[in-house]
This record gives C-alpha cells, sequence and structure tokens, in this order.
C-alpha cells in the first residue's frame, strides 16, 4: 500500500512556518487550502493511505499547553478536513495520527507507565470516536509507549500502524533492541510494524533486523535524502527523487508491503515511486 508523503515540511515549502511545540497543529484551521490543496496532491499521486493532521493535537500537549478547552475542536477539525475526501473516493482510507507524548527525539523524556496509558488511551478514545480507518503511531522512539499504545488499539479492536524512530543499531531511539519489542507486541500485535522519519542508510541498516525477526507485514516511510531547511521546511540533494524511489523499490523486494515518505518528501516523490511501481507491475491493495 502507498502512504502520502511529508506535510510540515510542505506546509514550510509553500510559506507556512510552523512553531514547536504545535508545530502543525493548527494548520488545518490557519491554511485550510493549502492543507487541502496539499493532501489532494497525495491523492493525485496515488496514495492510497493519507494521514490526518492530528500529529501533535494531542490531549497531554494541550493540558500541559492549557489549550484543553480547543483540543475536541482542533481534533475534530482535522480529522474532519481528511474525513471529506472520502466523499470522492470512497476506497481511499484515512488514519488518525498520535506521536510520543513528549518530543519524538528526546526519548529520555519518556513518561511512566501510569502517564503513558493515562494520554494515549484517552487520545486513542477521541480518534477511534470517529470514522477513520486505521490510527498510525508515528515515529514511537520507546518499547514502553510502543507496547501501550498497542495494547490500547487491541482493547478496542481498533486497527493501528505502528511506526518506529529507530538508530541505525537495531535499537529504538531510547536504545532499546528492537527484538526487545517485537516480543512486547506479540500478547498485542499491531496490524503493520513500521520504521519512519529516518534517512535512508539508518532504516537499512534496521529493516534487516525486522526481516529477520518480524512476523508483522512491515512498512517504510522514510525521510527524503537533504536536510532540515530553516525557512523552506527540507533542503533536499540533487538527486533525491531517485535515491528515494530506487530505495522504495529495493525496500519492496526485499518484503515491504507498505511505503510512504517522512519529512522532505513531497507529492512529485509519491507520484514518482507510484509510477515506478506500476511500471514494474506491481500492484497496490
Amino acid at each position: 500500500m502507498l502512504l502520502d508523503g511529508a506535510m510540515g515540511t510542505e506546509l514550510e515549502r509553500n510559506g507556512y512556518k510552523t512553531k514547536l511545540p504545535l508545530w502543525t497543529a493548527k494548520a488545518t484551521q490557519e491554511v485550510p487550502e493549502l492543507y487541502a490543496k496539499l493532501q489532494q496532491a497525495y491523492i493525485d499521486a496515488g496514495a492510497e493511505i493519507i494521514t490526518a493532521n492530528t500529529f501533535r493535537i494531542s490531549y497531554y500537549l494541550y493540558e500541559r499547553l492549557d489549550l484543553l478547552s480547543q483540543f475536541t475542536h482542533d481534533l475534530g477539525h482535522a480529522i474532519m478536513s481528511s474525513l471529506a475526501f472520502k466523499e470522492y473516493d470512497e476506497n481511499l482510507l484515512i488514519a488518525g495520527s498520535i506521536a510520543t507524548l513528549e518530543d519524538c527525539y528526546q526519548p529520555e523524556l519518556r513518561p511512566n507507565q501510569e502517564t503513558s496509558y493515562k494520554y494515549h488511551s484517552t487520545q486513542i478514545r477521541h480518534l477511534a470516536g470517529y470514522p477513520i480507518d486505521i490510527i498510525i503511531a508515528e515515529t514511537i522512539n520507546n518499547v514502553l509507549e510502543a507496547a501501550t499504545i498497542a495494547r490500547i488499539c487491541n482493547d478496542l479492536d481498533f486497527p493501528l500502524f505502528l511506526s518506529i524512530i529507530t538508530d541505525g543499531k537495531g535499537n529504538l531511539l531510547d536504545g532499546s533492541p528492537i527484538i526487545k519489542l517485537l516480543d512486547r507486541l506479540e500478547k498485542h500485535p499491531p496490524v503493520a510494524l513500521l520504521i519512519n522519519c529516518r534517512h535512508i542508510p539508518i532504516i537499512n541498516q534496521d529493516l534487516e533486523i525486522l526481516l529477520q525477526e518480524s512476523y508483522l507485514p512491515l512498512g517504510i516511510y522514510a525521510n527524503a535524502p537533504g536536510t532540515p531547511h530553516p525557512e523552506n521546511g527540507w533542503s533536499p540533494t540533487s538527486d533525491a527523487t531517485r535515491l528515494f524511489v530506487d530505495s522504495c523499490l529495493e525496500w519492496y523486494r526485499e518484503g515491504v508491503q507498505i511505503l510512504g515518505g517522512c519529512c522532505g518528501t513531497t507529492p512529485e516523490m509519491i507520484q514518482s515511486l507510484h509510477t515506478a511501481l506500476s511500471s514494474e507491475g506491481i500492484r497496490s491493495t
């Protein structure tokens, strides 16, 4: 299946400036035409799953920022903005996005078990109240939150794509071995296990472990070759599209079933990937 690509860096490339900790949380309200244009571009490029803008519309974050009075409205607005596209394509799947409670690149801030369950449960139950098709937990950097999210989604019988961020050495970003996560997921398996928000060489190293050890369908949505840019979101290398597409094709041949893009990827890259897959006779579901 083909996922969409980056939204945050695309918004920035098109002039919308994001700011932590809310990042893109208000984008569907502040620039609705631009946001809809970018989602439509990914659909036109061949994406079969588009992700609602809920990554940082987090009950945990909104409570910390004293914004809880806005939470329900912001979450609903973001989800409905994406669900509107199903009126034109009933086969399109809508994913509700969640992340780690704290910053995805600061695993040392990981909450304890009680806090993790309390806030992820609240968040997932809110998402599951909408007619979305799947929850995608993205850039999950530690075993505790990954296992907690999987358990909650299993208890609710709600399909989950669990996407982790790894270090290129066989571990999640907090240093926990990927194999430890696989053991924890046996009781509450997600629909698929993915890696996202890393550069291609790092993913290549950790994918080997997943191919050897994982019993779950696998997916990857990598960052585009390049680096973050303070004004334009991302500065791609001159051969970014070719490297991205070639890597995705190789991952598919190795057994990866779900492909898409993370930071720095564009609708044009997803279109190129779709074209390359089609030219090889590879059919999406």
